[in-house]
């Protein structure tokens, strides 16, 4: 007799540290009161219920012979057929499932010395394939390490929890937020209650979640068993597609609700202020900062960064307050971002431990999202984001003929975050090599990207001393031109560009003057290559203000 074939004789056969525990068939069991342990060749029983060996063996149509191993088969030492990793977020081994023949399975975790112990003690436990699963938009939910392997095997992103059904954790809700969901139950009692378990965990939190029923096969007791019955990857898409969206039992379907408020009460409301990363300049919400290629994008948005981080003025001027800001600077690597705040920082200081920097960042919709939401709930006194570049998180549009509706939707979830979370959000992009008069459209991609903006700052190139306009329009802001200076990697408000503008052209009127003597307005228009009306407008208000005269013929000469 062999140690698989006398077990096959026995129901719910569980095996334990000592041997297995089964039902005794010598008396109604329902409790799997019959101990089976080896010694020797000798297989030993015990049940707890009193039964005889004589009594068990006849209930199955064996004899006391039978209790005897074949000397050629007895049981085997275990044996480590397969290993897998658990790892965290960042790929560092948490703990392994090692599964032995005969089958069995056990976890361990490193010691720190380069051995195993063989408990989970002060582990932190996560889901099979974390990493991975984190980057994807639709995830299968299996009961084994072995059939979330064959399913990565055939492209489909699959994950299940360490020691089997009923072991599912809530916590992990945080990991499938927003991603679409796929339930795989083994074909049996205790699996169908786990596909339960896990869908009221993730409820909530997964975009969706669907059970998938597998068709009921002879052998086939999970979705590898169906796999090797001629299962496939189209015939599981198409259950997956068929199936209807699973809700907890009780839970109804909601019914889309138009919510209004009366204008009366809207009058009576009482707001909070707007907060602002720059008082006037920059609220909370998203802003798109636009501008050609290295125009020093980039370094206004990091000094902004930097001043919000340790408070004092932005831009050489306006004042804000101190808080956190974190930096995603995408198109950058640590060593540039060190060169770069080393210029930009006060050299009497030390850079502020609330600016947080990233140079690593997954796309939203694979991990990114995820990533920032965690660490807005642990920053929760965030003042600014610099997301730098749009391009380097913006989804690829290629063949798609709604671009204008995907880049909506795409910088709306960001509004909605920002405004939601109640932080500016300062997102760098480019603008169109085309002129244009209106700035909005000068900023490349579709309008979707600055309709679903809540201000936008499009970044010009000037003259003089004010070497840069920025032109700045949005919802709650007042529509401003500003005259800024770029000099050595530091950005500076000089003013309104209009009044700046003015000031350089009354100073270039008295050099003129000063060089050529007395001239007509016109000669004076036509030598600045400026229109005839404005400068005789520029002029009057000059001699107004006693910055020019006039003499005997007309002209105008500057005062004695």
């Amino acid at each position: 007799m062999t140690l698989d074939l006398f077990l096959s004789h026995f129901s719910h056969v569980k095996k334990n540290s000592n041997g297995w525990q089964v039902c005794c068939p010598a008396h109604e069991d329902t409790k799997a009161s019959l101990s089976i342990t080896i010694k020797g060749n000798k297989i030993l029983l015990y049940c707890h219920a009193g039964c005889s060996n004589e009594a068990i063996l006849e209930a199955i149509g064996l004899k006391l012979k039978d209790l005897f191993l074949e000397s050629k088969l007895q049981p085997q030492k275990p044996e480590i057929v397969a290993i897998y990793e658990y790892t965290d977020e960042n790929e560092k081994l948490l703990f392994q499932t090692v599964r032995f023949n005969p089958k069995d399975f056990r976890q361990r975790r490193p010691d720190g010395k380069g051995k195993w112990l063989w408990n989970l003690k002060g582990v932190a436990l996560v889901p099979y394939r974390l990493p991975a699963i984190l980057k994807e938009p639709s995830i299968f939910i299996v009961e084994g390490e072995k059939d979330a392997d064959n399913l990565w095997k055939l492209g489909l992103p699959a994950t299940c929890n360490p020691m089997g059904a009923g072991k599912w954790l809530v916590e992990w809700s945080k990991y499938f937020e927003g991603k679409e969901i796929f339930i795989v139950p083994d074909l049996d009692e205790p699996g169908q209650k786990h596909a339960v378990d896990v869908g009221k965990k993730l409820f909530g939190h997964a975009l969706r979640i669907k059970i998938i029923e597998l068709p009921k096969l002879a052998n086939v007791k999970d979705i590898s068993d169906w796999f090797n019955h001629g299962g496939d990857k189209v015939e599981l898409l198409k259950l997956t597609k068929e199936t209807k969206e699973w809700l907890p039992p009780g839970t109804k379907p909601p019914k889309p609700v138009l919510k209004t408020i009366t204008a009366a009460d809207l009058e009576e409301m009482v707001f909070p202020e707007p907060k602002w990363a720059i008082p006037s300049l920059l609220p909370e919400g998203l802003t798109i900062l636009a501008g050609r290629p290295k125009r020093g994008k980039s370094w206004m948005a990091l000094g902004i960064a930097l001043t919000v981080a340790s408070g004092g003025k932005a831009l050489g001027k306006l004042d804000v307050e101190k808080g956190d800001a974190l930096y995603l600077a995408l198109e950058d690597n640590p060593r540039r971002l060190q060169n770069r705040l080393a210029i930009l920082k006060d050299p009497e200081t030390k850079l502020p431990s609330r600016l947080h920097l990233v140079t690593d960042f997954l796309p939203l919709q694979l991990g990114g999202m995820q990533s920032l939401l965690i660490w807005l709930d642990k920053h929760p006194k965030t003042h600014l984001v610099v997301i730098d570049t749009l391009g380097r998180i913006l989804p690829s549009g290629k063949g798609n003929n709604n671009q204008f509706v995907d880049d909506y939707q795409f910088i709306g979830k960001l509004q909605k975050l920002s405004i939601d979370r109640g932080f500016a959000l300062l997102v760098i992009h480019h603008i169109r090599k085309q002129s244009a008069d209106y700035a909005l459209d000068r900023v490349a991609g579709t309008t979707g990207i600055t309709g679903a903006a809540d201000s936008v700052w499009v970044l010009d190139s000037g003259k003089g001393e004010a070497n840069a306009i920025l032109h700045v329009t949005g919802r709650d802001i007042e529509t401003q031109e500003i005259a800024m200076k770029f000099e050595d990697g530091i950005w500076t408000v000089i003013g309104d560009a209009k009044d700046v503008a003015m000031s350089q052209e009354r100073k270039l009127i008295m050099d003129l003057l000063k060089t050529e003597g007395a001239l007509y307005p016109k000669e004076i228009a036509d030598l600045l290559n400026k229109p005839h009306g404005g400068i005789r407008y520029l002029l009057f208000a000059m001699k107004k203000e006693g910055q020019v005269s006039n003499n005997e013929k007309g002209q105008y000469v500057l005062p004695a």
